[in-house]
């Protein structure tokens, strides 16, 4: 493999830990559920760099997706997610 591919590898596993850190934090911040819209605006990212996220912090037992509902931009129902336990940081 070559040295640029695996810098590039070492980039972006340091940069989906510091989004998940980021999402963390917006959880946190805000103390109640959240829908991934309402996680990227808090976290400021991406809508599409939050959910790649979600599912590796579900994986992690770190979130779950909650009872409550909320909208998407687009005005449909969406998914509230929660922290399982509180996360310090």
């Amino acid at each position: 493999m070559k040295q640029t591919s695996l810098e590039a590898y070492a980039d972006s596993k340091e940069e989906a830990r510091t989004h998940r850190k980021q999402i963390l934090q917006a959880f946190n911040a805000t103390g109640k559920p959240l829908t991934i819209s309402e996680v990227a605006e808090v976290s400021r990212l991406s809508y599409h760099q939050v959910g790649r996220r979600l599912s590796e912090l579900t994986n992690e037992k770190r979130i779950r997706v909650s009872k409550e509902f909320g909208l998407s931009p687009t005005g449909r129902k969406a998914h509230k997610w929660e922290l399982i336990k509180e996360e310090v940081l």
